[in-house]
């Protein structure tokens, strides 16, 4: 196993040979797009400002992908290239290496946005974002290559799953009572984050589906949003809704202490969840009391 290690080292300072602050700096651009802050900004714009049911969709992509990774790198518990040699680190990264949460979660969210667009030239450029967020890792020496194309594998069977149960589980959810799509929405992700709750990002992405999920129960039925109108509508409805989603990050995140064990995980889960809970419904509330929004009823399925 060293060996297989020392062998994909060298090709990774064979490779690094290359950089410079020009193409250093596109790469980082580029594994920016697989952070959870480019997430943050770019799932609520689905929602807000493109289509609720779409932004739902790869909101629930990449928050399964974002809690089954931590729990699979605690399994594997492998090193990063620059454990090895420090010399290759050319990005910040924490924690083991084995499978790249880029390369996974790009595969679910890029995938499942193509399938929602459904059109060929929209899975060529999502095949590309895919394939450079995982090259991207292995060029700024934080994952082995192997490590990426495990995180490809792992976010190519969650996706065939998804896209294979989702025509069944969404109608189902959306016949249900809304007590039981409440209590569907935030028991699931509450006993997800319980039997796995190890690395912050599980607890962070369960959070944010309970509240997300209950969020939609409600909006489906109680709030007239639509994401359509005119340009400048949608972009200041994302301006005034991503304005308050990081007063409620930021805000949260400095008057919450830093606490170790259970206290620590609940503040946390409650800021995340609080989080979920805005992009889904509150601001889609509001922008239908500003007027910011077409008055038709919105149906996404997910409960």
């Amino acid at each position: 196993m060293d060996t297989i290690f020392e062998l994909q080292l060298k090709w990774i300072m064979t490779l690094q040979q290359l950089h410079g602050p020009i193409i250093d700096g596109f790469f980082r651009g580029i594994t920016f797009m697989g952070e959870e802050m480019f997430y943050l900004l770019a799932i609520p714009f689905l929602v807000w400002s493109v289509d609720m049911v779409i932004g739902a969709r790869v909101g629930l992509a990449f928050l399964l992908s974002a809690y089954l990774n931590p729990v699979l790198k605690e399994l594997f518990q492998e090193p990063r290239p620059f454990f090895l040699d420090s010399t290759v680190k050319l990005s910040e990264a924490d924690g083991s290496g084995m499978p790249s949460g880029h390369a996974q979660t790009s595969v679910m969210v890029w995938g499942v946005l193509a399938w929602q667009v459904g059109k060929k030239w929209f899975w060529g450029i999502a095949l590309a974002f895919m394939l450079l967020i995982g090259f991207s890792r292995v060029f700024l020496g934080v994952h082995f290559p192997h490590q990426v194309l495990a995180g490809w594998t792992v976010g190519i069977v969650i996706l065939a799953v998804y896209l294979l149960l989702d025509p069944r589980v969404e109608p189902w959810l959306g016949g249900l009572p809304l007590w039981q799509q409440l209590a569907v929405a935030f028991f699931v992700p509450v006993l997800m984050a319980v039997a796995f709750h190890a690395d912050d990002s599980s607890v962070s992405a369960t959070a944010v589906m309970a509240g997300f999920g209950c969020g939609l129960a409600i909006a489906r039925r109680y709030v007239p949003f639509s994401a359509s109108g005119v340009w400048w509508l949608r972009l200041l409805r994302y301006v005034i809704g991503t304005a308050v989603m990081m007063g409620i990050y930021l805000g949260l995140s400095a008057l919450f202490p830093e606490t170790d064990g259970g206290l620590y995980y609940l503040l946390r889960f409650i800021r995340y969840g609080l989080l979920g809970l805005w992009i889904s419904l509150g601001a889609p509330w509001l922008f239908v009391q500003l007027h910011l929004a077409n008055p038709t009823v919105p149906k996404p399925q997910l409960a």
